[in-house]
């Protein structure tokens, strides 16, 4: 059961490094937002993101992070993870009123769950360009549902356009 879970996390790692050298990658598998540091969390053992963010400092990138979440539900073990790391921002999006119970993130947007597609794509598109024209990241990893994109800001803009 955990070797899948395993080779998820491998890819987020090999998407984060690719989107460095590239621009932009993307991994299908992983998302698992919901697992902290300590411990495994809401069906998820290994959080891909913060163990791919842990593996591109030990191998020399020291630029600021941003961390897109577009899932239903708040990536709490991200938020767990960079409580107190200053170098990585956590943008999360999610329905309002459902699992995990909420903790205070960077920037947490809450969504009713009859939000149609336009106002989600709006209010994420909108907060995304502030965020980034403020934070400056030199890496960002979106998650939402089971996969994670990883980019530059560069190959990010492209990847949205």
């Amino acid at each position: 059961m955990l070797q899948p879970m395993r080779l998820q996390v491998g890819g987020t790692v090999l998407a984060a490094h690719l989107a460095l050298e590239h621009g932009f990658a993307i991994n299908l598998g992983g998302g698992a937002h919901h697992a902290h540091p300590a411990k495994g969390h809401g069906f998820c053992v290994y959080n891909d993101v913060a163990v791919s963010i842990a593996r591109l400092r030990a191998s020399g990138f020291s630029g600021n992070v941003l961390i897109v979440d577009t899932d239903a539900h708040q990536g709490d073990g991200n938020q767990a993870a960079f409580a107190n790391d200053e170098s990585v921002f956590g943008l999360s999006f999610q329905q309002a009123h459902i699992f995990p119970p909420r903790r205070v993130g960077d920037l947490d947007y809450d969504f009713d769950a009859g939000a149609d597609g336009a106002f989600f794509n709006e209010v994420v598109a909108s907060l995304l360009d502030e965020v980034l024209e403020q934070e400056l990241p030199e890496a960002c990893l979106s998650r939402g549902g089971g996969r994670c994109a990883v980019g530059r800001p560069a190959g990010w803009a492209r990847a949205r356009g």
